[in-house]
């Protein structure tokens, strides 16, 4: 099962970052040199995959974006139970992943949350862990974790941030997890598709995408999401192999739909290579990739914030972002 489930997210997080913080800064007064780095095992990358997602307690993305390169990661020591989606059904690379709402009664106190059988447990905690090293990309980079929510990121990545091909390392020096390291190897760049990804009932969705330049052990992940307001919403994740051409076949498009469909259709794909250790805790990944946010249209369906947005007869349904009858 594909893990980009965490990618729409991921983006959010680098659009705060880009408004709200800058390139995390130097301290002129801290004179601490920092330990140096691990060597690289002297022998092929290998790439152990994607974490499963009731075991991801944190990750380290390296992320080209059409127009920039950063960097962000976070680790908790614990798994968070509301990110876990319960797969309904799969086929050819891709599954449909309900969202789940935990349910406690009483409602958990402040520093717990719902678990799956209705207890309250600690919440999970972002961890401190310590110096973070990458490099193998445009530039090294060095983190410090930033404050509140021990957070790592470089905004000052050159762009683009790697080389198709390059060997990419991460260390982590400090917190409960000083031997951790993680690998990848940059990847060229996706093309946004010219024309949106259209989405009709009894039809497959065609994916395609140039692959001239071949990166061992890449893979294209794709998400697609139609229902933004519903109380239990679907999620359309596909891994792909890096091939140019995929297709979603029409019985999954035909949940996806049956389960709803409300507000502005989203959708996001990536060329990515994807490392993951275990740790007493958890599960941390590493994704270096290539991404991009897609055009997603759906067959009868038209997004609206207000009547002026529908088609003659119709009115918006402003709290489902949807034009009806």
């Amino acid at each position: 099962m594909s893990a980009l489930h965490r990618l729409p997210l991921c983006l959010l997080v680098l659009a705060s970052l880009l408004t709200g913080c800058p390139t995390q800064p130097a301290d002129d007064d801290d004179d601490t040199t920092p330990p140096p780095v691990r060597p690289a095992p002297e022998r092929p990358i290998e790439l152990d995959g994607a974490c499963a997602q009731e075991e991801l307690v944190g990750h380290f993305h390296v992320i080209a974006q059409p127009e920039l390169s950063v960097v962000d990661g976070v680790v908790s020591d614990g798994v968070w139970p509301a990110q876990i989606r319960e797969p309904v059904a799969s086929a050819e690379g891709c599954t449909l992943l309900l969202k789940r709402f935990p349910f406690c009664d009483p409602m958990c106190e402040s520093g717990t949350t719902c678990d799956d059988d209705g207890s309250c447990i600690d919440q999970p905690e972002s961890q401190d862990m310590g110096i973070v090293r990458i490099w193998g990309l445009a530039k090294d980079v060095l983190m410090q974790p930033v404050m509140p929510g021990y957070r790592y990121f470089d905004t000052g990545l050159p762009h683009p941030g790697f080389e198709p091909g390059a060997d990419v390392h991460l260390d982590a020096d400090g917190g409960p997890y000083t031997d951790l390291m993680l690998e990848g190897r940059g990847v060229p760049p996706l093309v946004r598709p010219d024309t949106p990804i259209n989405i009709a009932s009894g039809a497959p969705v065609e994916v395609t995408w140039t692959s001239d330049q071949p990166v061992d052990g890449a893979q294209i992940d794709l998400e697609l999401t139609i229902d933004q307001h519903g109380t239990s919403p679907l999620l359309l994740s596909c891994t792909f192999e890096d091939d140019g051409q995929a297709q979603v076949p029409a019985a999954l498009i035909e949940q996806l739909l049956s389960a709803g469909v409300s507000g502005y259709p989203n959708g996001s794909m990536s060329r990515v290579t994807v490392d993951s250790a275990e740790t007493p805790d958890g599960c941390v990944e590493l994704r270096v990739m290539s991404a991009m946010e897609l055009r997603v249209t759906v067959d009868d369906h038209t997004p609206c914030t207000s009547d002026a947005q529908c088609p003659d007869g119709q009115t918006c349904d402003i709290p489902n972002q949807t034009c009806i009858d």
